[in-house]
């Protein structure tokens, strides 16, 4: 594994919600050197892991959690990560980028980007929760239907405040194109 300025680069944490199952890759130096950075990262694996012509709503989409290369230092202004998929609105690969705590503890974790992939058979919904140790995933239909400040405000009662969180809300849930995270 090779160190970056900000953390760990070599592990990315899959995740398939089809088969429900988790999984680490750990590509090798090159890839990081050739992408530097988050945005690079995710363009590559949603190249890579999305068939041409995916349903940006469906399961064949990949959604790619990526923080970016300073994550997990101490540096000024290094606190941001991006979130990559196929853009229902446009029909391309779209990133967002967001700043929060959420990709520092990923980062911190030893992860260089969470791939989401599949669906739910049965609509249930789910929570990811990612450690150092490693990833597991749970039903979570409790926070169906709940807004984002609710949702968070429930998982803090359940895991506590020095976690962070990302949720999807209730406009994720009704796969609204113009859902955010």
């Amino acid at each position: 594994i090779t160190m970056s300025v900000g953390g760990t680069w070599g592990k990315l944490l899959h995740v398939d919600l089809s088969e429900s199952k988790i999984w680490v890759e750990e590509p090798s130096d090159d890839i990081y050197l050739k992408l530097a950075g988050g945005r690079g990262l995710a363009s590559y694996l949603l190249l890579r892991d999305m068939p041409a012509g995916a349903d940006p709503l469906g399961p064949e989409n990949v959604l790619i959690f990526s923080p970016g290369p300073l994550q997990g230092s101490n540096l000024p202004g290094s606190g941001r990560h991006g979130v990559a998929g196929k853009s229902p609105l446009t029909g391309g690969i779209k990133e967002a980028n967001a700043g929060g705590q959420a990709g520092q503890v990923l980062a911190r974790a030893g992860y260089a980007a969470i791939v989401v992939e599949g669906a739910p058979e049965n609509g249930d919904l789910y929570k990811l929760i990612v450690t150092k140790d490693g990833a597991t995933f749970a039903k979570a239909d409790d926070l169906k239907g709940l807004g984002n400040y609710d949702t968070v405000e429930k998982l803090v009662k359940k895991h506590g405040h020095k976690v962070a969180y990302m949720s999807i809300g209730q406009a994720g849930e009704m796969k609204m194109a113009a859902a955010s995270i």
